[in-house]
């Protein structure tokens, strides 16, 4: 399913598989935007991190927080280029430099597979 956009993880209780990646950190854990019902889509899951993909994700983020200078997570869910915030409308520090470097790769993606992206802030994009 290309629209495929949990985990798979098992629910004891329901029929549904998988938990929203996005909507499962500790950050902003199952604000809005989230569901608390493991059939939905954006199913927050039963607690923060309780997946082990996004653990696993999180707990090397910490480790290496002081070396990282970016971080970026592809969905095959839509075209889009989305980066943040999701959780708010504030415009994030570096926000000019982001905005350039999305630009030119939905414009390098366009020229190499023709297809448009749309890129922005989630909060706003979304």
């Amino acid at each position: 399913d290309r629209f495929w956009r949990k985990t798979r993880s098992r629910n004891l209780r329901f029929h549904c598989r998988g938990v929203d990646a996005n909507r499962n950190w500790k950050v902003k854990w199952c604000d809005e935007g989230a569901s608390m019902h493991p059939c939905d889509d954006t199913y927050c899951g039963p607690f923060p991190e309780s997946e082990p993909e996004v653990k696993a994700v999180a707990n090397f983020l910490r480790k290496h927080r002081k070396h990282i200078r970016a971080y970026l997570s592809f969905h095959a869910y839509a075209q889009m280029l989305l980066y943040p915030y999701s959780y708010k409308y504030a415009t994030i520090p570096n926000f000019n430099c982001v905005e350039s470097a999305a630009y030119k790769a939905v414009k390098a993606l366009r020229s190499v597979y023709g297809v448009r992206y749309r890129y922005g802030p989630a909060s706003r994009t979304l």
